[in-house]
């Protein structure tokens, strides 16, 4: 009977290592190979055939790397159907005009798993890079802004876009504080630490920027005025210290406008 338990236990144990080798937590080859095969199905079904997908094996991540010779506005569509594709941590176009699709996908994501995808709305123009936070311009509603958000700052967990209670309300308190502006642009920056891919990095960004935009237009912000900016680990909010986690984080550049 002992001898009987334990090879069921020796079993169960092999059962956990294959499922966290090859499944989403592990991230190995196979389950590497199986998320590619979906993502190329999905996009050929919806007619994305002369789009390549693929997914890097270098360290192995869940970020799908989009390409190919195709116009702008299905570049968009593309990468934010990549994000929604079941295993999928983001997505991002590779090569000239990388910057503007991903820039484009602009996706509500709800707050529970990140990766899947919704109905967006249409894609803004794009103002003028934000200037570090500590070099921002003062301004009426740039001030606003910052009295609203009082000294609390947005954190994420590792490799999450998961938008926390505490944030949410941060997020409130800044579109109530717009109401009160007229005239201006927001750029809602993404950031990350220095831990790990700068390709994961840099889409990650994205994501805690789309889904703090989403949740801005949710809350009554015009979409017109907000966009989103993935900076990945190219403008640390903790200079000097690229790998510290505060630098999961959020940053809300306001530009001209008046209160």
């Amino acid at each position: 009977m002992r001898d009987g338990l334990r090879i069921l236990i020796g079993a169960g144990v092999t059962v956990l290592v294959a499922v966290i080798a090859h499944g989403p937590m592990g991230m190995g080859a196979s389950f590497i190979a199986q998320l590619q095969e979906r993502a190329r199905v999905a996009l050929a079904t919806k007619g994305f055939s002369d789009v390549k997908i693929g997914f890097p094996d270098s360290p192995y991540a869940r970020v799908a790397h989009l390409s190919g010779d195709v116009p702008l506005v299905r570049q968009t569509d593309a990468v934010r159907l990549a994000r929604g594709i079941w295993g999928s941590a983001g997505a991002m176009w590779d090569g000239e005009g990388a910057k503007r699709a991903d820039a484009g996908a602009v996706m509500p994501l709800p707050a529970n798993a990140v990766g899947d995808a919704a109905p967006a709305p249409a894609p803004s123009a794009s103002p003028a890079p934000p200037a570090r936070v500590a070099d921002r311009p003062p301004g009426a509603c740039q001030g606003a802004v910052d009295k609203a958000l009082g000294g609390r700052v947005m954190r994420f967990r590792s490799g999450s876009a998961w938008l926390n209670p505490q944030s949410r309300r941060m997020i409130a308190d800044v579109a109530a504080a717009l109401k009160r502006c007229r005239g201006y642009a927001l750029v809602v920056g993404g950031h990350a630490d220095a831990k790990g891919s700068e390709a994961v990095n840099a889409a990650m960004s994205q994501e805690r920027a789309d889904r703090v935009r989403a949740a801005l237009v949710e809350q009554g912000v015009p979409a017109g005025a907000v966009t989103a900016r993935g900076f990945g680990t190219s403008r640390p909010l903790t200079p000097g210290h690229a790998a510290d986690p505060a630098n999961r984080t959020i940053s809300f550049a306001v530009t001209g406008g008046e209160a």
